[in-house]
């Protein structure tokens, strides 16, 4: 774990990014508008009218799959991988054999391929020579549990279709033991050469298995991410060069890169596939593109969110034809699919279209959600507007999806962000969520963890938004030097801190760092939403202005904070809880010794502050409110689910954070009877070894939980303006009081311009 600091970290916590939308296994809406559509990207309509859509398989599990990445090819029309074949699964002889597998396009009639290698280990790379050989990159692991040390081998081999080896190359002489294989880097090119990523470079060879030459050899600020071919198996390399992601061409007279492809500004791609007919290569990240080499411009040709395809997911992409891709994709249980892309009449829908507006761009999370949704549900489709793709800057989303609101276009459903939260309640632009879930047939407000709604609730006592997920945000100490502390306002936190002189107070923040934390932590004792008034012309916020004066304009980040902390350098370091493992780290990392006093409130009760993650409005206006309770109800279930891997904090429904709770009690023990390790945890210079949780440990989370009383509201322009005046304050320009008259008068503008 790293511990990120300022308002990257912040937002990141509030909000998370990247898109999608679809329709299960049959058809896609082929071209799009710019307002639904990730980045701004028009797909250009089809001349005839033509749209693609997607079929899925998954595919037998008597094979685990191995070295997608690098090793899927087409052959005479069917596939090949490398895989391990499984026997007696799930038992104590489990055994794996590394095989190749040839398999039709539709996922059926699994062969294994007569190519028996010398020994075990894993097949990282595969090519097809011309001639219609395979290439493989073979790679073998040793571990001597005597002297628990480990030991590899590398080898290039060459076999013919009937499984002779035709010639085996020992990569140890060009090779460190430090060295290692990049995934997406083994190709073969039109002259039977094969390229092979090697750490940071590209190692070439002849079809005789001789090193012809290297590329970025040394690596230094440029490494290459992946290789590939064009339609005429000529080798592309695509790199962090310089000036950012480039893709170039490569020179094999010259033994050195060729051009540079003027690929557009902020392009980046997941995946890369050989070009056909038109197209001299395929690009892939949320959308698939194609490179126009004519006319040297990538075109969009289709959205892998439309066609239910989590782009993050994809594996590999094999180009059939002009037209068809056969795509491999892991599903959200991590089951590899097999996905026909192809071309096809536009299939009507009966389902209602709910659209999903977001401004903060949209997350691993949220893809899987509306993908899983629209796979299941029969009655309505959300497809998703990203405002923040478009441009890149979250104020000018924030501005485009305003505009678009005060125009009358109103989504269905609003991902929540607290730069407009105050303005839409204002204007009811959004909706009360009491009434759905009071209304529901299975949730009820009890279903809930405790500090959930009662935090996000607003100042007039109704609930506009729900997050799929929440994390705590609090101050962490020795309760040793601090005491057993379970909330504190700002004089009790001063006097704790002033019975220690000489030691950090919060570790790890500077003065700016502090002034956000606390303006934003202390933002619902000076701002009244309800009303759109504030009171910062007040001793207690001249207080606050003193307090974070106290803080040094720079900082060191050495030892971490947690490290400080222990050694009683530091009396507080702020935290974040994204689950019960999180809790139990600290716990462990202090000994036992560990109390979670929260941030500063009135009489003490302001406790740890609850940051939703993944939060969801509807619109009051909408016609469709019935369909998108119905999403952010999927969506609440999906965070609950311990099988979601995106999520990534505590689950807002009960059952979500009970499923956390069982998996952290759970109890192994080797073959001595030794109690097993349960997970290993580590920050920058602290590492624990964590085994089932206590009691005691578990109390003092839910104690954490309990005393959570409030969300974070973090109003970006609101602490510009506290930042720009408070800087007249800790230069020594003004007082407390004059700054916080100035400050008053501001926000106050802004607060009414809002409304």
């Amino acid at each position: 774990m790293t511990h990120i600091r300022i308002f990257a970290l912040l937002m990141a916590a509030l909000m998370f990014c990247t898109l999608f939308a679809g329709c299960s296994g049959s058809s896609g809406t082929g071209a799009t508008t710019p307002a639904a559509n990730s980045g701004g990207v028009v797909i250009p309509p089809s001349l005839d009218g033509k749209v693609y859509a997607a079929s899925f398989v998954e595919l037998d599990k008597t094979y685990e799959y191995t070295g997608l990445n690098a090793g899927v090819t087409i052959l005479d029309g069917r596939i090949i991988m490398p895989a391990w074949k499984v026997y007696n699964a799930g038992t104590d002889e489990e055994m794996h054999e590394t095989v190749l597998i040839s398999v039709s396009p539709d996922g059926s009639d699994i062969q294994t391929l007569p190519i028996e290698l010398p020994q075990e280990g894993q097949i990282m790379g595969l090519a097809v020579s011309p001639e219609g050989d395979f290439w493989l990159q073979h790679s073998i692991w040793h571990y001597d549990e005597k002297t628990n040390t480990s030991s590899s081998e590398h080898y290039l081999r060459r076999y013919a279709p009937d499984g002779t080896e035709k010639l085996t190359v020992d990569l140890a002489q060009y090779i460190d033991e430090e060295d290692y294989f990049s995934g997406g880097t083994f190709c073969c090119d039109a002259q039977g050469n094969i390229a092979m990523g090697i750490s940071d470079a590209a190692y070439i060879f002849s079809p005789e298995g001789k090193l012809l030459f290297i590329l970025n050899e040394g690596g230094g600020s440029e490494w290459i991410r992946d290789l590939s071919l064009d339609k005429e198996r000529n080798l592309l390399v695509h790199m962090m060069g310089n000036g950012g992601w480039e893709l170039r061409t490569v020179d094999m007279e010259k033994k050195d890169y060729g051009e540079t492809l003027k690929l557009p500004e902020r392009f980046n791609y997941n995946h890369a596939a050989e070009g056909r007919g038109a197209y001299d290569f395929y690009l892939s990240d949320d959308y698939l593109y194609g490179w126009d080499g004519e006319k040297e411009e990538v075109v969009p040709i289709l959205n892998w969110l439309e066609l239910d395809v989590n782009s993050e997911n994809i594996q590999n992409i094999l180009a059939v034809g002009e037209e068809e891709f056969l795509v491999m994709a892991y599903n959200d249980t991590w089951d590899l699919e097999l996905i026909r892309v192809y071309r096809t009449d536009p299939a009507g829908t009966e389902r209602t279209v709910l659209r999903l507006a977001t401004a903060q761009g949209v997350s691993q999370f949220l893809k899987s959600a509306v993908i899983d949704f629209n796979k299941s549900n029969p009655t309505y489709r959300v497809e998703i507007t990203d405002y923040m793709a478009a441009t890149q800057d979250y104020a000018a989303a924030v501005t485009n999806i305003n505009n678009d609101i005060i125009a009358g276009n109103v989504p269905d459903i609003l991902s929540m962000g607290d730069r407009s939260k105050g303005t839409w309640i204002a204007k009811g632009i959004i909706a009360d969520l009491y009434p759905f879930i009071d209304a529901d047939e299975e949730l009820s407000r009890e279903a809930f963890v405790s500090c959930v709604l009662s935090a996000c609730e607003y100042a007039d006592g109704k609930l506009y938004e729900i997050p799929a997920g929440f994390e705590l945000f609090t101050l962490i100490g020795r309760e040793s030097l601090i005491g057993d502390v379970t909330g504190w306002t700002m004089d009790e936190m001063n006097a704790a801190f002033a019975a220690h002189p000489g030691k950090t107070t919060i570790t790890e923040l500077n003065r700016e760092m502090a002034l956000m934390y606390f303006s934003m932590i202390m933002r619902d004792r000076f701002v009244n939403d309800a009303d759109g008034t504030c009171s910062f012309d007040n001793p207690e916020f001249c207080k606050l202005l003193e307090f974070v004066r106290s803080f040094p304009e720079e900082i060191e980040y050495t030892p971490s904070g947690v490290r400080q902390v222990m050694e009683g350098m530091a009396l507080t370091y702020d935290v974040y809880l994204h689950d019960v493992d999180s809790y139990q780290f600290y716990d462990e990392a202090l000994e036992g010794d560990l109390t979670m006093p929260g941030f500063p409130g009135e009489a003490g009760s302001q406790g740890a502050l609850v940051m939703p993650n993944e939060s969801y409005a509807i619109a009051a206006g909408s016609p469709n409110q019935a369909g998108a309770w119905e999403f952010i109800r999927h969506m609440l279930k999906m965070a609950a689910d311990p099988q979601m891997h995106y999520i990534h904090s505590i689950p807002s429904l009960q059952e979500g954070l009970d499923a956390q709770i069982r998996e952290a009690q759970t109890v192994s023990y080797d073959v001595d009877g030794n109690e097993c390790i349960r997970s290993s945890w580590g920050m920058n210079d602290v590492s624990v070894d964590m085994y089932a949780i206590s009691d005691e440990q578990l109390a003092g989370f839910m104690e954490v939980i309990e005393n959570a009383k409030r969300a974070v509201s973090y109003d970006e322009k609101l602490f510009n303006i506290i930042a720009e005046d408070a800087s007249a304050f800790f230069e020594g320009a003004k007082s407390a009081e004059e700054t916080a008259k100035v400050i008053q008068s501001r926000v106050q503008i802004y607060l009414s311009e809002q409304r």
